[in-house]
């Protein structure tokens, strides 16, 4: 019986590439990449319309960890020729960056006697 190896999540039949999806990797980790995007952006329109930029950019915050944590548990190189989770962390916390700073909280939504930005 062979022990867990988080590289090994796919699980492919014949044994063959192990660890890693057939075709083209830069393709799949996109896929992933939207997926993830598409649904922290899903979750986000449950929260009020002011907040929704705001708690859209805490989800993609919140995604880019998870990549990050599966790049090092799949023990990816920071520089590939590839995308790689890594790549996908990167691009989610640009995403939240980019919302933050898109966007202004209401100053109704504010607590009381702090400063708006």
């Amino acid at each position: 019986m062979d022990g867990f190896d988080p590289r090994d999540w796919w699980g492919w039949p014949d044994g063959a590439d192990r660890g890693h999806p057939q075709g083209d990797p830069d393709l799949y980790r996109l896929l992933l990449f939207g997926l993830t995007a598409a649904a922290c952006l899903c979750l986000a329109s449950f929260a009020p319309p002011a907040l929704v930029p705001f708690v859209a950019a805490q989800l993609f915050v919140i995604a880019a960890l998870g990549s990050a944590l599966e790049a090092v548990l799949r023990e990816e190189r920071l520089i590939e020729a590839h995308l790689t989770a890594w790549d996908q962390a990167a691009a989610l916390m640009l995403l939240a960056q980019l919302l933050r700073l898109a966007f202004r909280v209401p100053p109704q939504l504010l607590p009381e006697g702090t400063v708006g930005s």
